[in-house]
């Protein structure tokens, strides 16, 4: 694999982006989100192992505490390979 061919695929996978949940939700308080995790390409076509996650800002309560901390919370909906485009 060359150097252009690699790069290819670390932009398809955000290689080079940090996971961060409030990065994800920014000033929304929920999202879907998609994460493709790996690809496999065959000659009869290409797949990516994808996740599809809702993450959402939830106010927790703290026993003593009369405001509640801001959370996040993570759902996994499904993961599983699916049939990928490579050509676009």
């Amino acid at each position: 694999m060359d150097k252009v061919e690699y790069e290819e695929y670390a932009n398809a996978l955000e290689l080079h982006v940090p996971y961060s949940p409030e990065t994800l939700l920014a000033e929304e308080g929920e999202k879907l989100a998609l994460f493709k995790r790996a690809f496999v390409e065959t000659r009869e076509g290409a797949y990516a192992y994808v996740t599809r996650r809702h993450v959402k800002r939830l106010p927790v309560p703290q026993a003593g505490v009369p405001v509640p901390v801001e959370g996040i919370q993570e759902k996994t909906l499904n993961e599983g390979w699916e049939p990928e485009d490579i050509e676009g």
